[in-house]
């Protein structure tokens, strides 16, 4: 993506991003404007990287919607990865609703006009069941400011 790209990138601001995994547990990105990054949270625990327990940062969140199905007494579930469907894009303090694909095995952003691209520095995937969705299970606060 390039730094014109970058700058127009267009959706609403989300400085607060809640995915709730049904009533187990729930993560939260925390979008930090002095550094442009998100802040990962596993409920009100901070994410630390395990070796050096520095705060994880990201660069891109990408939400992804997709179907889940439980195939046996375990729990352990099926997930389709290859289907493609809707999904939620944090870049700079904004979201946009786009769309992911499979694009020979990665996992990729995809507007009406083509691809949405990832600004540089570090993206995390996150995959939720597409029941009940990301329209239940994803909750965006803008800055009130």
């Amino acid at each position: 993506m390039t730094e014109g790209e970058i700058k127009s990138i267009t959706g609403n601001e989300a400085e607060t991003v809640t995915i709730h995994y049904g009533n187990r547990y729930s993560v939260t990105y925390k979008y930090d404007r002095t550094n442009e990054t998100y802040t990962r949270f596993n409920g009100d625990e901070q994410s630390v990287d395990y070796e050096t327990e520095t705060p994880i940062t990201l660069d891109n969140v990408f939400i992804v919607e997709t179907a889940h199905r439980v195939i046996d007494n375990a729990g352990r579930r099926e997930i389709d990865v290859t289907s493609g469907g809707d999904a939620l894009l944090l870049q700079k303090g904004i979201v946009q609703f786009v769309e992911w694909e499979n694009d020979n095995g990665r996992i990729v952003p995809k507007t009406s006009e083509g691809s949405a691209g990832f600004v540089p520095g570090k993206t995390w995937i996150n995959v939720i069941p597409d029941d009940p969705g990301i329209e239940n299970d994803v909750d965006y606060e803008m800055n009130r400011n």
